[in-house]
């Protein structure tokens, strides 16, 4: 309240001063205060500039796309598939994503333990499995694949995001028949329909 009545007596002092001017003194006058004022509305620009500028540089340093890490079925160069069992070489088996805790050695009688993603389980197991994604050229009957356990339109179909493709089934089979590799899949042992985008092999 004090801070208004002192600027409300400043303000009067100076419009009686003003009146009161010469014709040169007033030039003065009002070419120092449309300087101030001048002076006043760039620096109140360049600040909102800076602002807005400084805004948009920390919105993108912030900005997070939640992209997945991988490769095309977001499965990373530590992923490794695990079962108890073996595959018999026919039919299929579920395999689920894992990571290594202990490398299998001789000394731990060529098993590994590895932690299952899904649940956090620790199996000792001789049956595990590094993987990429195949290649066209490569496939043929009799391969043993890994395939991701999402079935569209009787096609089974390669993982749609990170989480799915490390916390869900995959499972192993044979390739069977070709027959249909022109439509886009293969028929794999069990009779099921794998696409073509949904094949991994086994990194020996």
């Amino acid at each position: 309240m004090i801070s208004k009545m002192i600027k409300s007596v400043i303000l009067m002092v100076a419009c009686i001063t003003f009146s009161s001017c010469s014709g040169d003194s007033r030039s003065l006058i009002e070419g120092r205060m449309v300087d101030t004022l001048t002076n006043k509305a760039l620096n109140s620009t360049t600040s909102t500039t800076d602002d807005s500028t400084s805004s948009t540089k920390t919105k993108s340093k912030t900005k997070y796309s939640g992209e997945a890490t991988g490769d095309r079925h977001y499965v990373d160069a530590d992923v490794i598939f695990v079962s108890k069992d073996a595959f018999k070489g026919s039919g299929w088996m579920y395999v689920k994503a894992a990571k290594v805790i202990t490398p299998a050695s001789s000394k731990t009688k060529n098993e590994g333990q590895f932690m299952v993603i899904d649940n956090g389980d620790e199996i000792w197991t001789k049956n595990y499995w590094k993987t990429r994604i195949a290649s066209e050229k490569e496939l043929k009957l009799g391969l043993v694949i890994i395939a991701f356990d999402d079935n569209e339109d009787g096609v089974y179909i390669a993982p749609n995001n990170k989480s799915d493709a490390i916390n869900d089934n995959w499972f192993m089979a044979k390739i069977t028949d070709m027959s249909d590799k022109y439509q886009g899949y293969v028929t794999v042992s069990g009779g099921y329909k794998v696409s073509l985008e949904n094949l991994r092999v086994v990194v020996k």
